[in-house]
């Protein structure tokens, strides 16, 4: 059951082919353009001299490395840091305990897994200089 629902919670595979060019973020929603321009304000204005491409590239790597860390940094500190990935998943858990006739071994034992990954991720994650600063 609680692996079927962390299932759903998988892009489906009609969005394989989406791509940042064709995003179009939700006005409603702020943190979706940030995301945007994040991941693709740097890249988009990064232009590398024909003369000297070798640096160029060299530099949109060395770019590409540091967005991705900071934002996987910002990742962590909502995610993980913060215990929101234990308190979802606890959340999860305790609504299904509270549906009638399920089996409450099966769910505590279905929830294990993912409680221990978290856990796992959270630690490694702590101790990596790069995400924690």
């Amino acid at each position: 059951m609680l692996s079927e629902l962390i299932a759903a919670l998988l892009s489906p595979p009609r969005l394989a082919a989406v791509r940042f060019a064709t995003y179009r973020p939700d006005s409603g929603e702020p943190s979706q353009e940030a995301a945007l321009r994040a991941l693709t304000g740097p890249v988009a204005d990064f232009r590398a001299p024909r003369l000297f491409i070798g640096r160029g590239v060299r530099r949109l790597r060395r770019l590409l490395r540091n967005v991705y860390a900071e934002e996987y940094r910002k990742l962590y500190e909502q995610i993980y840091a913060g215990d929101t990935a234990v308190t979802a998943l606890n959340d999860i858990v305790d609504v299904l305990l509270a549906t009638d006739g399920v089996d409450r071994t099966a769910v505590e034992s279905e929830a294990a897994s993912p409680r221990s990954t978290v856990q796992a991720r959270t630690e490694s994650l702590a101790d990596n200089v790069l995400i924690t600063g």
